[in-house]
């Protein structure tokens, strides 16, 4: 019996010693798409209530190209978690954009670049788009795009109503407007913007703003490729542009480009706290009172806010909703920075905080330095980041062009400092209650030593590119005003804004309100073009955060191509090296053919 026993022990030690020697074969990658077209895709998606992902590429041209490309989408839908999303949530499919059925598929897509992944409902509604470049350095992307898709296709399905447009023109708008007291919402489109095809289609359709436009606005749709002086009047220079006025005609917002619900949402209620003499930027102020709100829970201090209008009220309310404790509040019509600066100098005396921030927008770049002046403070601009350490607190600012991050720490009382827009989070809590403090503040004009003669506001100020989702920029390498018509031209054709370089604004191409870069906006649309711009830091600072570049260059060694994102150098998304004014008329035409076919 022993003699047995030690047999079956060795017997067991060689089986498993066997089974471990064995080779675990691999499971044999199995694509999640299928050979389908469009429409048997979305009906097999409207028939299992699913989404469909659109694979929209073009051929490859070598096999090299199609072995390259199979390991991207190998690799890709091989991350743990992608394949298990895509069987129970999305039909996938391939479509070669250059073939007749890609060509009647390319209005679907918001933005006609490719290679794209897309996300549709089945009745063709986008969802979403995501880069293949963007998922080859990050792969996780994909889900967080699929998932969101897969939540607003959930909401579109339970969707009953849009946003009522009149059918009246301009004037009798105007005086409806009046009558009823409100503002006049204008969808601004043209008959070449697919942008606004899929605003109609994938936004207006939504209850939430149809609820809040219908109840807020005169809603009126109109065709600004034919409405000519209309576009002229209110500064229009991309599709779709949301324009609100009064029932003068007067200009109370424009924002513009392809808008997700919730920013659309934010253009209309920016627009009605603009018309009630709110002046401040409420993404800006909501970001720095969050942070303020997140310092001061930490220390168990109390935030307060700051409002100096005309009519400060209702601004009082958002701040105290978007995170201050209390709010001061002064009346005052008072334009000049310098008395600005002394009236926030005096509350800054009476309510002694510890740390003073604001907006770095171009009156708090203006305001806030003075007054810090004013109590002998030192102030940090262009803040992106904010830490307490102990009682003093540590500052991360951009330098040298935006190319390196310095962390200062103020040693004066209070700290004070401008906060870039986009560096923290927002956060509203509507209703919230808080007290609000109104203050009289006089300054004695002998001590004032500056005047406003005039006041000269160029409309186009106006031009919203901090939201855009595509921008088309051009530079110097233009060569002339003439030339530059060709960036507005290919910025209307895809639905976006135009955005220019300092030498571009010098030379009176375009006006000052267009400049991205370190002394103009700092930008981060989904797209941008950049035509015939060099790639000086000082640019490059305003729109690195973009999530898509594409260069058009003459010269393959500017610098411009360092941060474009395939192309020249690996980084890149797009490099194209030749001469603007040959490559934008080819471009303009081949997008125009797309939405046409």
């Amino acid at each position: 019996m022993k003699k047995n026993s030690r047999i079956g022990t060795w017997l067991s030690v060689v089986l498993l010693l066997v089974m471990f020697g064995l080779p675990v074969k691999a499971q044999k990658y199995k694509s999640v798409f299928k050979d389908l077209t469009w429409e048997q895709a979305a009906e097999l998606a409207q028939k299992e209530g699913k989404i469909v992902l659109v694979d929209a590429m073009m051929k490859a041209r070598t096999p090299e190209d199609r072995k390259k490309r199979d390991e991207a989408e190998r690799k890709l839908f091989s991350v743990p978690g992608i394949m298990d999303f895509c069987n129970r949530n999305i039909v996938a499919i391939h479509i070669d954009m250059g073939t007749e059925a890609g060509k009647a598929f390319a209005p679907k897509l918001v933005m006609n670049m490719y290679p794209t992944y897309g996300f549709f409902m089945p009745d063709g509604d986008i969802l979403g788009v995501v880069s293949p470049f963007i998922l080859a350095q990050k792969p996780e992307v994909f889900l967080e795009k699929g998932q969101k898709a897969v939540k607003e296709a959930e909401v579109k399905r339970s969707n009953k109503r849009s946003i009522l447009f009149e059918e009246i023109g301009f004037k009798e708008a105007l005086v409806k407007a009046k009558k009823e007291k409100k503002l006049i919402f204008i969808d601004a489109y043209t008959d070449y913007c697919q942008p606004c095809v899929m605003m109609v289609k994938n936004i207006f359709s939504l209850d939430k703003v149809a609820d809040f436009y219908n109840e807020n606005f005169i809603n009126l749709k109109l065709d600004f490729g034919k409405e000519k002086e209309l576009a002229q009047k209110y500064g229009t220079s991309g599709y779709p542009a949301f324009v609100f006025v009064n029932g003068d005609g007067k200009l109370v917002y424009l924002a513009g480009g392809y808008t997700e619900a919730e920013p659309f949402i934010g253009y209309g209620q920016e627009a009605l706290k603009k018309a009630q003499g709110i002046e401040f930027t409420a993404g800006s102020w909501n970001e720095i009172l969050a942070k303020a709100k997140e310092l001061a829970g930490a220390k168990g201090e109390k935030v307060i806010a700051a409002v100096l209008a005309k009519e400060p009220d209702a601004a009082a309310r958002t701040a105290i909703e978007a995170g201050a404790d209390e709010a001061v509040i002064v009346k005052t019509e008072e334009k000049r920075p310098e008395v600005r600066a002394a009236m926030l100098a005096k509350l800054v005396e009476k309510y002694t905080p510890a740390l003073v921030l604001a907006a770095a927008t171009q009156e708090g770049k203006d305001v806030t330095p003075l007054a810090a002046q004013k109590f002998d403070a030192g102030c940090a601009v262009d803040v992106m980041n904010i830490v307490a350490d102990g009682d003093q607190y540590v500052f991360t600012c951009p330098v040298y062009g935006g190319n390196v991050l310095n962390d200062v720490v103020l040693h004066t009382r209070p700290a004070v400092a401008t906060v870039r827009g986009g560096s923290f989070s927002k956060s509203i809590e509507e209703g919230k209650a808080g007290k609000i403090i109104e203050e009289t503040i006089e300054i004695a004009e002998e001590t004032v030593f500056s005047k406003i003669a005039n006041v000269v506001k160029e409309i186009s100020e106006a031009v919203n590119l901090e939201d855009a989702d595509v921008i088309v920029s051009g530079g110097r390498g233009m060569g002339s005003k003439e030339n530059f018509a060709l960036v507005q031209q290919l910025a209307d054709v895809c639905g976006g804004v135009v955005g220019a370089t300092r030498p571009a604004i010098e030379e009176e191409w375009i006006g000052r309100s267009h400049q991205v870069g370190q002394s103009g906006k700092i930008v981060a649309p989904k797209l941008y073009i950049a035509c015939g711009v060099s790639g000086a830091t000082q640019h490059v600072s305003g729109m690195i955060g973009s999530g898509y570049i594409i260069a058009i260059n003459k010269d393959k060694f500017a610098p411009i191509f360092n941060v474009a994102d395939l192309g020249i150098v690996d980084i890149a998304d797009v490099g194209i090296v030749g001469d603007a004014m040959k490559i934008l008329p080819l471009m303009i035409e081949e997008i125009k053919k797309y939405k046409e076919a």
